[in-house]
């Protein structure tokens, strides 16, 4: 991530490798990857990033739905 404000490095602009990366991600979870973004939205996209591998590989273990149960507890 890009922090604008030193003082502040919890809002940034991802490069443009992390947002072909995490791009469809922040926007599935209704963000937008070309704005500004709190890094704990960047860090919950990469939960849901590693959650979604891990259920491919381990069919039925669901752990996707423990990634978006664990953002919605967090709001």
């Amino acid at each position: 991530m890009i922090f604008p404000n030193p003082n502040n490095k919890g809002v940034g602009k991802l490069t443009i490798a992390e947002r072909s990366n995490l791009g469809s991600t922040l926007e599935e979870l209704g963000l937008d990857p070309k704005q500004n973004l709190a890094a704990d939205d960047v860090m919950q996209a990469m939960l849901l990033n590693a959650a979604k591998a891990h259920d491919q590989k381990h069919p039925g273990s669901n752990q996707v739905q423990a990634a978006r149960n664990f953002r919605n507890n967090r709001k």
